[in-house]
């Protein structure tokens, strides 16, 4: 599954280069205006890409001082997400959730990730997804259409930039007890309940 969690101002993101590159590697935060400041190269414009687009442009930049580069970049801490949920929700605005949600012992941590690997339909979340942003709005009005909630993200530079737009029938998830449709909430999206 490609990778397309957008990074921005607040994440700290671990790059290692390669393994022999010890002094280069480490953890860096990207800063309000959207910059991480790395070691041999500087200030780099970072936000707005997914990790895997972030890797490929330090392989580019990092070949000129690393033989064979072998960059990975990973999120080692989410910024806060801002959404903002409209329509037949009880409290409709904009809301701020942490990146993560708090996973109190590691054996949670743990579980979750087994049951993710085992099961991909019933997948606990150790991030916010779209029953918990619908919880922290008040939850649904009676006049909710469960069938057709929409969701507009921000796309990714590698698949086209500007906005997406999706629809999901959570009425079909609650009901068939699964998680397809219960998707993860990323920072900038609009969740809107339709009547």
């Amino acid at each position: 599954k490609k990778n397309s969690y957008i990074i921005g101002p607040g994440d700290i993101l671990r790059i290692e280069i390669n393994e022999y590159t010890k002094l280069l590697n480490g953890s860096f935060a990207i800063d309000g205006e959207g910059f991480i400041n790395l070691k041999r190269l500087n200030k780099i414009y970072v936000e707005g890409l997914t990790s895997d687009e972030l890797a490929q442009i330090l392989n580019t930049e990092y070949s000129k001082y690393v033989y064979n580069p072998d960059v990975k970049v990973m999120v080692n801490t989410y910024r806060i997400v801002e959404v903002f949920v409209d329509g037949e929700v009880n409290n409709p605005g904009l809301y701020k959730l942490d990146g993560t949600k708090s996973v109190e012992r590691v054996e949670e941590l743990d579980f979750i990730e087994n049951t993710a690997i085992k099961n991909s339909n019933t997948v606990p979340s150790m991030f916010n997804n779209l029953f918990d942003v619908l919880k922290v709005a008040g939850g649904v009005t009676n006049n909710a259409d469960l069938t057709n909630i929409e969701i507009v993200r921000e796309n990714s530079f590698s698949n086209g930039g500007g906005k997406i737009k999706t629809n999901l029938n959570i009425l079909e998830t609650i009901r068939n007890n699964g998680f397809k449709q219960n998707i993860r909430i990323l920072d900038g999206d609009r969740v809107y309940v339709r009547k």
